[in-house]
């Protein structure tokens, strides 16, 4: 029996061969997502580069410098290569609610102010 063209291209373009879609694939929109505002993003993932640079931060802090979706961010820094560590703890929000799994994130290479023994002349 065959198929025909349209279900054919159906089944290829949205996952196997029972028409359902495979979610393994990368996506699309998820791939193309920075060309779609480079920006508002580019700027977003500097400020989240600088801030941990200055140390540990959590989720509720980077969301009050401007950056909403935190965990994008981090999550795009960390497939350009930086090796950015997530620890859930409990802390109060800047609004005052207790949060028992807020995310704290830590980057991991030294702080932008730091220098070795030897940088401060000893």
């Amino acid at each position: 029996m065959k198929k025909s063209r349209a279900l054919e291209a159906a089944q290829r373009d949205f996952g196997s061969q029972a028409g359902m879609p495979d979610f393994t694939a990368p996506s699309a929109r998820r791939v193309n997502s920075l060309k779609l505002q480079p920006a508002k993003v580019l700027s977003q993932m500097d400020r989240v580069l600088a801030a941990l640079r200055r140390g540990p931060k959590t989720s509720d802090e980077l969301r009050s410098l401007g950056i909403y979706m935190p965990s994008t961010r981090i999550f795009y820094l960390r497939e350009q290569g930086y090796a950015i560590r997530t620890d859930l703890v409990a802390a109060f929000t800047n609004d005052g609610y207790s949060h028992n799994r807020l995310a704290r994130y830590t980057l991991a290479e030294p702080a932008s102010d730091w220098r070795t023994d030897t940088a401060r002349g000893q």
